[in-house]
């Protein structure tokens, strides 16, 4: 199981208001978020010299190291997965951090190393490839939680896909009407393919090219 460890650094948010954000973000893993995306994550609070090697961290800041950033994710020298919030912009835009932590935990455990894509395949050789980021297509949404705490709407993975099953839900809140779309205030990255020759293969110097193989 993943193990996360929320870090406080902050002077604006308190040990105790963490303390009642974290119940909230656990509720939100075991019974919301993992059953849709198959993860298992436990969440807890440590001090900045309790974590330990395998925990990975999602630090609390009052100040962003990025311009404009309310939070993100990315990994350490180590290839470790981090989580960085930053109360002061959070507040500044009108957001709640418990939000911002939410968004940045689901995105994490989504993609850890964020090196995931998903492709929608035009048929013709083109298609577009889409960041595996389950909570900026609905960033401005958000439903309450445990303890009052408010959450981060997230994406599923019916969102990615050009076939969906009748009845699909794109987001965990049902908000949306079909893959690709977004709400109110969200966003997506992705990256056009246009080389137009579709999928290829490449065999290694004994591979036996007999064998049928096949992309999907």
């Amino acid at each position: 199981m993943i193990k996360i460890a929320v870090v406080n650094y902050s002077s604006q948010v308190s040990d105790a208001q963490v303390a009642v954000i974290i119940p909230a973000l656990q509720g939100q893993v075991d019974s919301d978020f993992g059953p849709i995306w198959g993860v298992e994550a436990a969440v807890s609070a440590a001090g900045p010299d309790q974590v330990t090697p395998e925990q990975w961290v999602m630090g609390i800041f009052d100040n962003a190291d990025q311009a404009d950033a309310l939070g993100y994710h990315s990994l350490t020298p180590a290839g470790q997965p981090l989580m960085k919030i930053f109360v002061t912009p959070a507040l500044q835009n009108g957001d709640q951090v418990s939000m911002v932590m939410s968004h940045e935990l689901l995105e994490t455990l989504a993609d850890p190393w964020i090196e995931s894509l998903a492709l929608r395949d035009n048929g013709d050789g083109t298609g577009r490839l889409y960041a595996l980021e389950v909570c900026d297509a609905v960033e401005g949404d958000s439903y309450t939680g445990a303890g009052g705490v408010s959450l981060s709407n997230f994406i599923t993975p019916w969102w990615f896909s050009g076939q969906p099953p009748a009845g699909a839900k794109f987001d965990f809140l049902g908000n949306l009407s079909a893959a690709f779309t977004l709400s109110p205030g969200g966003y997506f990255n992705y990256m056009d393919v246009s080389l137009g020759a579709g999928w290829q293969q490449t065999f290694g110097e004994k591979a036996n090219r007999n064998r049928a193989t096949e992309r999907g």
